[in-house]
Formats: structure tokens, C-alpha cells, sequence
């Protein structure tokens, strides 16, 4: 999802260029008659000057749309890999149909203890810290990633599967849930 986003956002930020060029060839147009009027009025050093200015902006401009052009392959490219992820998280997704109804029954079972639970009393301040002391530990990143990654099929590189005893315990913890 977040991978989504950020395509969608370096999208928006090609399209906002993109939208911008019409009006900056306009400007550029608009100085090329200056110059054209400039040429009949000024002198040959003003001119070599205005001339080094424009040539310098052209670069500008084209420097732009090299690196656009390489940003859209390289948008390309990595559209392709988040595609086939997504399409494997998909898949992966739908052969999990009783998920659900997992999920419900997992309520179910939480709801009584959330009941008494509610509110700020002692009991509730003093279950929430035993809480956080038992999850603390073993909530991270890592294991956040390792139980998307049961979820959704993915098969993590060498490098990124190395399992810590802190990773086993978040294992143990999406068990208990059945997740």
C-alpha cells in the first residue's frame, strides 16, 4: 500500500511537471522575442551575454527532461515489480477466505475482556502496562514484516530472513491470534 502511495504521489509530481511546461515554453517563446527586439536594439557584447543566458536555460530544460525521461522508466520498471507483489498478495489474500471470520470469532473472544477493560480505572492501567511490557519486546518492524510476509506468501531474501529470538516470539504471538 505504502509503495502504492509513493507511486501515486511521484506520479502527481510528473503530471504537476508536466502540466507546467506548456506555460514555461511560453515564457521561453516570449523571451526568444525579447531577444529577436533586443537584437535590432543592443550591442554585440549584450547580445553574446543574452545569448550565453538563453543557451544556459535550454540546458536547464533539457537536463529536465532527461531526468524525466529517466524517472518515468525508471516509474516504469519499478511499476511492474510493485504490480507483481501486489498481484501475489492478491492471491495470497484470497486463498485465505476464512481470515474473516477468524478475525470475528478473535472479537468474539476479546470482547468480554475489553468490556472490563474500558475506561481509565486502576485495573485497566495496570493491564495495559502488563501489555505493553509483554509486547514491547517482541513487536518491531521485522516481525511486523515477517507475519505480512505468512500472510501475503512472500518470500523474503537470504538477508532479510535471518530469525531472532525476538522474531520467533512474534511468530508465537501471531499464532495465538491465528493469524
Amino acid at each position: 500500500m505504502l509503495v502504492a502511495q509513493e507511486l501515486r504521489g511521484f506520479g502527481d509530481r510528473i503530471r504537476r511537471t508536466i502540466d507546467e511546461l506548456p506555460a514555461a515554453l511560453k515564457r521561453v517563446v516570449a523571451v526568444v522575442d525579447r531577444f529577436s527586439a533586443a537584437r535590432r536594439e543592443l550591442d554585440a557584447g549584450r547580445l553574446a551575454q543574452l545569448d550565453s543566458r538563453m543557451v544556459a536555460a535550454i540546458q536547464t530544460f533539457s537536463e529536465s527532461g532527461r531526468q524525466m525521461s529517466t524517472a518515468l522508466t525508471r516509474l516504469s520498471d519499478e511499476s511492474a515489480q510493485v504490480r507483481e507483489r501486489l498481484d501475489l498478495a492478491s492471491a495470497a489474500l484470497g486463498d485465505n477466505d476464512d481470515t474473516g471470520p477468524k478475525l470475528e470469532s478473535a472479537v468474539a473472544a476479546l470482547r468480554p475482556i475489553l468490556d472490563r477493560l474500558s475506561g481509565s480505572s486502576a485495573r485497566s492501567t495496570e493491564f495495559d502496562a502488563k501489555l505493553d511490557a509483554w509486547l514491547r519486546p517482541v513487536y518491531s518492524m521485522t516481525s511486523e514484516r515477517q507475519v505480512h510476509d505468512r500472510l501475503t506468501g512472500f518470500v523474503a531474501p537470504e538477508s532479510e530472513s535471518a530469525q531472532t529470538s525476538s522474531a520467533e516470539a512474534a511468530d508465537d504471538l501471531a499464532d495465538a491470534f491465528m493469524l
